[in-house]
């Protein structure tokens, strides 16, 4: 019986030491994937904003948040970074399941997300919108252009109305401080 008790804990073990091997594989496997996806598109951020007061760290954070590092379906399948939902005369636009934040709660909506040809397309696009606004609003985002620091665009951009979540400023700043964004700056 003793023998019997052994065998089922190093088969236990081996398990246990095997599953976590395979957590720990999936989460530097994840890392990684994190990573390249802020390498991928690190490059066109600093281009497109080279002549702006855009910081870039904010830009690469926000891109990420929003796409899940480039795992979304709307950043895979339609090169849509940064949940841009796409106005009533759009052309280019999908209906995909998204979560708002409303009164109080995370409730799902079907709406329509911009389309875009390419990474660099969509952050183009990002770029003019906090360059000019919205078309109700031309100086929606002229706090964002103001700030001085990530810290301070992220607020911003926040209270400006660009996301629902309220926890959006610190989970950009979190990803920029988690993978030194601040260096893009």
């Amino acid at each position: 019986m003793k023998k019997f008790i052994r065998i089922i804990v190093l088969i236990l073990s081996l398990s246990i030491l095997t599953g976590c091997a395979y957590l720990n594989d999936y989460t530097n496997h994840s890392a990684q994937v994190k990573q390249d996806f802020i390498d991928r598109i690190a490059k066109d951020v600093v281009e497109v904003n080279q002549n702006t007061t855009i910081l870039n760290s904010f830009v690469i954070a926000q891109a990420a948040l929003e796409s899940n590092y480039g795992r979304s379906e709307l950043a895979q399948n339609y090169h849509n970074l940064f949940g841009v939902k796409a106005g009533s005369q759009s052309q280019n636009k999908v209906t995909l399941p998204t979560q708002e934040y409303v009164n109080g709660e995370f409730k799902t909506y079907n709406l329509d997300f911009q389309v875009y040809d390419s990474d660099k397309t969509a952050i183009q696009a990002h770029q003019k919108l906090l360059l000019y606004g919205t078309t109700w609003n031309s100086k929606q985002y002229e706090s964002v252009l103001k700030s001085k620091n990530y810290k301070e665009a992220s607020l911003a951009l926040q209270k400006s109305g660009y996301a629902t979540d309220p926890e959006y400023a610190d989970k950009i700043v979190s990803i920029i401080e988690a993978y030194d964004l601040y260096n893009y700056d």
